[in-house]
């Protein structure tokens, strides 16, 4: 069996909305929500918080060592090689990257994004080579060997900054796999991610909305929020950064 491991990118210094992986959304901070969302998959052995050497990101280390989370510290620009530094200190033969953005990842599609790599023998499988579901369900899971093999390659400023954006331009290369959403969720307009004040309103009112449902889908809250478009059109006109594709 592969090694699987979660790794979680967060730093507090977001240019948008300072600290917001570590605001409020219902009773738990972003980066809670993602830690108990991807405590459910079953294949990953180990979730590591892989942050910058900042100054301002000791709260964060702090916050995942009170959590007995791993922890690791790496370069705030050079993100490919933190994502690569803290799978090889856990010996991560398969990574599942998320960022600490994303607070209702959905576990179920991660599982299975997982299953696909390995039976597929797969480089990277992902469902935002073109995004078709919400944006803040992104999951992306591929081989360590292919991190490295594409820290290698990649020299542009961008290559380093978006963790998997060489592999994902380079399908000579790299056996990638894009997952499209089914017609019913097919809706990449809508925004649950963290990105701004608007997006943080949007996620508490899911968030209070499904109080007392444990981790609810990604189908869930799709259809919660097309019930209710007036409040996924809160953060409908912020312009999203992407990955510079």
């Amino acid at each position: 069996a592969m090694k699987v491991a979660a790794i979680v990118e967060a730093r507090m210094s977001s240019s948008r909305l300072a600290g917001k992986v570590l605001m409020p959304i219902g009773s738990k901070n972003s980066l809670e929500h993602i830690y108990d969302r991807l405590s459910k998959v079953h294949e990953i052995s180990e979730i590591c918080i892989a942050t910058t050497e900042k100054q301002s990101d000791d709260i964060i280390e702090n916050w995942a060592n009170i959590r007995g989370l791993a922890i690791y510290r790496g370069s705030e620009n050079d993100v490919l090689s933190r994502v690569l530094g803290a799978a090889d200190m856990l010996s991560a033969e398969i990574i599942v990257e998320i960022t600490g953005d994303c607070p209702f990842v959905d576990p179920l599609m991660v599982d299975q994004y997982i299953e696909i790599l390995k039976d597929n023998d797969l480089d990277y499988v992902s469902n935002n080579i073109e995004s078709t579901y919400p944006d803040g369900f992104d999951v992306q899971v591929f081989l360590t060997k292919a991190l490295r093999k594409s820290s290698g390659l990649a020299s542009t400023r961008e290559e380093r900054e978006h963790v998997t954006m060489h592999i994902r331009q380079n399908p000579q290369i790299f056996k990638t796999l894009n997952i499209v959403a089914p017609k019913p969720y097919r809706y990449p307009e809508i925004s649950v991610t963290l990105d701004t004040k608007e997006d943080l309103e949007v996620l508490r009112l899911i968030a209070h909305h499904f109080f007392d449902v444990d981790s609810p889908s990604h189908m869930q809250i799709i259809d919660f929020l097309l019930a209710n478009p007036e409040i996924s059109k809160i953060n409908s006109g912020i312009e999203r950064k992407g990955f510079g594709i």
